[in-house]
C-alpha cells in the first residue's frame, strides 16, 4: 500500500485558476495551429494537437527538427 502525505492547500479559488490556465494554453495551441507554428498529429484530417479532459491536458505534437 502506498501511502501519500501531501500538505497541499486547494483555496476556494483553485478551480477556477486552473480553468483559467486551462483556456488560455487550448487558446494558445489553437491560435499556433491556426497560423502553421505548430503542426498536430493527423490522426484525423484536422490533427489532434490538445486533448483535455477534467484536470488531464495532453498535448500531441508532431515532430519537427527543422523549425526547432
Amino acid at each position: 500500500m502506498v501511502k501519500l502525505n501531501t500538505k497541499l492547500v486547494h483555496g476556494p479559488l483553485s478551480p477556477i485558476l486552473f480553468n483559467f490556465t486551462a483556456d488560455c494554453l487550448s487558446r494558445m495551441v489553437e491560435h499556433a495551429l491556426s497560423n502553421v507554428l505548430i503542426t498536430g498529429l493527423t490522426l484525423i484530417p484536422e490533427g489532434i494537437a490538445i486533448l483535455q479532459y477534467a484536470n488531464d491536458t495532453i498535448v500531441c505534437l508532431k515532430d519537427d527538427m527543422e523549425n526547432c
